[in-house]
């Protein structure tokens, strides 16, 4: 049995890449920028943006929107811890 690397860089029993659990996991983080970005979106159409506070769900979607993109970007252990 040997054991090789994926492309997500975890070891797969076999040695062949896992690109379903890669395709799986691509999708979804797409999927999350997309409900980002549409959240960004209603938010700025409601004008929540009227007082200091109201900029909190912003900064909180930028993050996570750029957490995102850096694991979108390299997708490697590091980018997740």
């Amino acid at each position: 049995m040997a054991v090789g690397i994926g492309n997500h860089g975890g070891p797969t029993v076999d040695g062949t890449s896992d690109t379903s659990a890669v395709l799986l996991r691509r999708l979804l983080l797409s999927l999350l920028l997309f409900g980002l970005v549409g959240t960004t979106a209603e938010l700025v159409l409601l004008k929540h943006y009227e007082s200091a506070w109201m900029f909190a769900p912003f900064a909180s979607i930028v993050v996570a929107a750029g957490a995102t993109l850096a694991r979108l970007a390299r997708p490697s252990r590091s980018s997740v811890t």
